[in-house]
């Protein structure tokens, strides 16, 4: 995979993110500090991403992903569930919306990473 470095203004920027778990957080707490609103998508969420989803003015959906982003309005989309073949579906709905996705345990199938998961990329891992 090569990777060229780009910067987005993401202030403002509705991103999704399936999963309500510890690496959901783990990228809220990340793109909080650029002023975006964060939406999750997941049956269940932890009260510290929801705290941020709440502080952000985004939105908690309760349900589980099974497929379907047309009717919600993301440029962005982030799959940080523990089920892969969860995340392969985001991903695969994601691309074929023309909606940008970073998959949390599959990298090759990210369209853009994070920076611990680009030292990964860079390193062969």
């Amino acid at each position: 995979m090569k990777l060229m470095p780009l910067f987005f203004n993401l202030n403002g920027k509705r991103i999704l993110i399936v999963g309500g778990g510890k690496e959901a957080l783990c990228k809220a707490k990340v793109l909080v500090e650029y002023g975006t609103i964060i939406d999750v998508v997941s049956p269940t969420i932890l009260p510290e991403l929801m705290d941020i989803v709440s502080a952000t003015c985004g939105k908690f959906m309760a349900f589980k992903y099974a497929g379907e982003l047309s009717h919600l309005d993301h440029q962005y989309a982030i799959a940080a569930t523990d089920d892969r073949a969860v995340n392969a579906l985001v991903a695969t709905t994601a691309k074929a919306q023309e909606i940008s996705v970073h998959v949390c345990d599959d990298t090759a199938a990210s369209d853009f990473l994070f920076e611990p998961t680009i030292d990964q990329a860079l390193a062969g891992t």
